[in-house]
């Protein structure tokens, strides 16, 4: 059922991806607008991350959990019914291209729903801090995990850890995307940092920078004509 429902559901969400974009000819006034809350099931208004998995369901993190939506019934998942979230509250999401769901928490780690387990991975396993704030997949299937104290790279079932002594601008991770061409863009407390090559250069470079005065990058994307978009905490755009 949520194959053929979500895909409804998503045309009327306003702020959709691509796949489902909105007519920019029209005024968002013609669009027609649903409003989920406690009395329809959904036991936390406070979203924080939303993914649409391949096989249709939207999954929403949660101060209460991560949250199942068929496009008629929620279904919560916490620690008192999955054993593989350690903590309640559910900060970052992401879909990798395995289909597996990672799930990132505000201090309990990361947790993943590969094949219905839920399989956690924390400091006993080599993540470098149980605040988890951002998740992304890089073209070699490695998945980048911005933590309070790191950016860790999980490949081959293996965490590495990058800090500042590495290059980054500051160890609190805030955002992270791959470009096109392949560049990992690390949004952080203090500013911007590249990883290409191998190597990370940091931006905060002087006076009229893109971090000018050393603003937090909470959000990056890049446009259909290849520019990026750095979003800063009191920054601007």
């Amino acid at each position: 059922m949520s194959s053929r429902i979500l895909p409804a559901f998503l045309s009327i969400l306003v702020g959709g991806g691509a796949a489902f974009a909105l007519d920019p000819s029209k005024a968002i006034t013609q669009y027609v607008h649903h409003v989920w809350g406690f009395e329809n099931g959904l036991t936390q208004k406070q979203i924080m991350s939303i993914v649409q998995t391949r096989d249709g369901y939207l999954w929403l993190a949660s101060m209460q959990g991560l949250v199942r939506f068929d496009g008629v019934t929620f279904t919560q998942f916490d620690t008192t019914n999955t054993p593989g979230l350690k903590q309640t509250y559910v900060w970052a999401l992401l879909e990798a291209r395995d289909g597996s769901l990672w799930i990132g928490t505000y201090g309990g780690g990361l947790t993943q729903l590969k094949n219905g387990v839920f399989t956690p991975w924390g400091a006993k396993q080599g993540l470098s801090d149980g605040m988890v704030r951002t998740i992304a997949e890089s073209r070699d299937g490695s998945i980048w995990v911005g933590t309070d104290h790191g950016l860790n790279r999980f490949q081959n079932g293996k965490f590495t850890v990058y800090r500042t002594e590495d290059g980054l601008a500051s160890d609190a991770i805030k955002a992270i995307h791959e470009d096109r061409d392949g560049t990992i863009w690390i949004g952080t407390l203090a500013g911007l940092t590249r990883f290409q090559d191998g190597k990370f250069t940091t931006f905060p470079v002087k006076d009229g920078s893109l971090t000018k005065d050393l603003k937090p990058v909470y959000a990056i994307c890049q446009t259909k004509d290849g520019s990026l978009w750095f979003g800063q905490f009191g920054g601007g755009l």
